[in-house]
């Protein structure tokens, strides 16, 4: 490590998070690659270490705290931390089961409220609390349960929890996704930005 400056990528094994480690040895870093899935991570740090022996990787969840401390306390410092570790489902409603949910919840510092309608579940969404904002993660309303405001009484609750300490909602919809889009507009959401 040396004199470099040391920079910990979360979710740091493909996409964005390695696009990121990418970027910091480029610039001097040393990084700290973690991923919880050891195959990609290990084929990138392998790949980056051929150009460059800034670079270390440790497979572990960082829901595992004491993994975690272990790691944090073995390296000198840290100057930058990217915590870019995400949950991502790619499915529709009716195929998320409820080990799918209860999962998510406990993976991460996540909150989740669902919305029920004569004993079925109308919706659900699950959102994060990191520092000044929620991040919303997923969000979902049941085919037969659309266009009965459902949906938006979510989003209204959630929004009822904005405050002084929390005063940011954030959330990512896919560029291809306009119904979302539409949706989250007529919320009074606005783009930020295009990923």
């Amino acid at each position: 490590m040396n004199d470099k400056e040391v920079a910990v990528v979360t979710g740091a094994g493909q996409g964005i998070g390695l696009a990121t480690v990418k970027r910091l040895v480029a610039d001097g870093f040393h990084v700290v690659m973690v991923d919880r899935n050891p195959e990609p991570l290990a084929t990138a740090a392998a790949a980056l270490r051929a150009g460059s022996n800034s670079v270390e990787h440790h497979a572990l969840s960082i829901t595992d705290r004491p993994a975690v401390a272990a790691l944090i306390a073995s390296l000198p410092r840290v100057d930058v931390l990217v915590n870019n570790a995400a949950i991502f489902w790619d499915g529709k409603f009716d195929a998320t089961t409820e080990d799918d949910f209860k999962q998510t919840l406990s993976d991460r510092n996540v909150v989740g409220m669902v919305a029920e309608s004569s004993g079925r579940i109308a919706g659900f969404m699950v959102y994060e609390l990191l520092g000044d904002e929620f991040h919303l993660l997923n969000f979902a309303v049941a085919q037969d349960f659309r266009r009965q405001k459902i949906g938006t009484q979510m989003i209204g609750k959630l929004i009822a929890k904005l405050s002084r300490r929390r005063p940011t909602l954030r959330l990512e919809v896919r560029e291809k996704n306009m119904a979302a889009q539409k949706f989250f507009s007529k919320c009074g959401f606005r783009a930020w930005e295009v990923v």
